[in-house]
């Protein structure tokens, strides 16, 4: 057999097996940017309803922290992500979103 057409079949086979890797890296990371973007949308919501329910209640500084298992603040400002609280007396006085 010809030389020319082993080399051929050799870097076709190596060809097709590399391509058919790489359309399955690029679906593979298509699937998972789209798990992780409706993660990241469940949890805008869910972080948006805390931030509703708290506005509509009048917790006290230390229940809000001890709910939510967070550690103590020194301050009168308590960061949840992208949420500020701020407190006044110990009481919630209001929530800023910080981008």
């Amino acid at each position: 057999m010809n030389r020319w057409k082993t080399a051929f079949w050799i870097l076709f086979t190596i060809s097709i097996v590399t391509i058919g890797f790489l359309i399955y890296g690029i679906l593979d990371q298509g699937v998972s940017l789209t798990y992780m973007k409706e993660g990241y949308s469940d949890t805008e919501i869910d972080l948006q309803s805390l931030v509703n329910i708290l506005n509509k209640t009048n917790f006290s500084k230390d229940s809000i922290l001890h709910t939510l298992n967070l550690e103590k603040s020194t301050g009168d400002t308590v960061s949840l992500n992208r949420y500020q609280l701020f407190f006044k007396s110990g009481q919630l006085d209001s929530i800023k979103q910080v981008w």
